[in-house]
């Protein structure tokens, strides 16, 4: 779990930065950007047949790092995402989402109200 939650915070997030940020108001897209999001295409990837093996991370049982990594890719699920820079989630990545929101429901709810924030 400390591998994973290191993984995301060294070399995943600041691709989600790139990704994300702009489309939510936080800055504008750089030339970085299309590098972004190839580096989270493959990092992505890796993650998952890596870490991705059951229904979550590193298993079937919920841990503090698919709470961690359960909400990003709940933000780059989000349709802007793609139509502004290109990325969307894997198969596998949608799959998990949708195992993530539905195991945990107070945190969906949450998070559904947080998209209201960011209606484009």
């Amino acid at each position: 779990i400390d591998w994973v939650l290191d993984w995301i915070s060294a070399s995943f997030i600041p691709n989600f930065r790139e990704i994300v940020h702009p489309v939510v108001g936080f800055g504008q897209a750089s030339d970085m950007r299309p590098q972004a999001v190839k580096d989270a295409t493959e990092g992505l990837e890796i993650f998952s047949d890596k870490f991705l093996t059951g229904k979550f991370i590193i298993g079937n049982v919920l841990t503090i790092a698919d709470y961690r990594f359960g909400v990003l890719c709940f933000y780059l699920s989000f349709p802007h995402i793609k139509a502004s820079s290109g990325f969307e989630l894997s198969h596998r990545l949608r799959s998990y989402l949708v195992d993530f929101l539905a195991a945990t429901p107070r945190s969906s709810n949450r998070l559904n109200d947080a998209t209201q924030l960011f209606k484009m």
